[in-house]
């Protein structure tokens, strides 16, 4: 996957552990319109958010990956 590929899409990242490629990615100037980043570990989530800060393109959520609480065919 390209840099560009994502670019003003809606994006899931399943497994976004402390959130390394969520900031990589929303650093550059045109990451995508919304992203989703999930993991089952909630510590995890928890230290992403906090590195991270405030960006409203971003949405953490605690899940396992067989049961994401999102509707089907929402994501680009």
């Amino acid at each position: 996957m390209a840099p560009d590929d994502i670019v003003n899409r809606r994006v899931l990242e399943i497994g976004c552990g402390r959130g390394e490629l969520v900031r990589r990615v929303t650093s550059t100037g045109g990451g995508p319109r919304h992203l989703i980043a999930a993991d089952f570990a909630q510590s995890a989530v928890r230290l992403g958010r906090l590195r991270m800060g405030e960006d409203r393109r971003v949405s953490w959520t605690v899940a396992s990956m067989q049961d994401i609480p999102l509707a089907d065919s929402v994501f680009d």
